[in-house]
């Protein structure tokens, strides 16, 4: 987690917003490989096409964060 914070913070990123964002990054990165190692994921599609989307789309929102937002409900 140590190396994850200190990458986070060249996005300005410390304390609870660094752990929001690591804890998003982690649940995105382990869900997709968990989906690949079910066999989950059936299209003929690659699989490094899209993985790198998503990490295209993680960065992306590291870059413009909705600091200070919270749910509403």
């Amino acid at each position: 987690m140590g190396i994850m914070l200190a990458a986070l913070r060249a996005y300005d990123l410390e304390g609870s917003e660094a752990i929001h964002a690591a804890r998003c990054l982690r649940a995105a990165t382990h869900g997709f490989g968990m989906l690949e190692a079910a066999g989950a994921f059936q299209r003929p599609e690659e699989l490094d096409q899209s993985y790198e989307l998503l990490i295209h789309m993680v960065i992306s929102g590291l870059r413009s964060p909705r600091r200070g937002a919270r749910p509403s409900g």
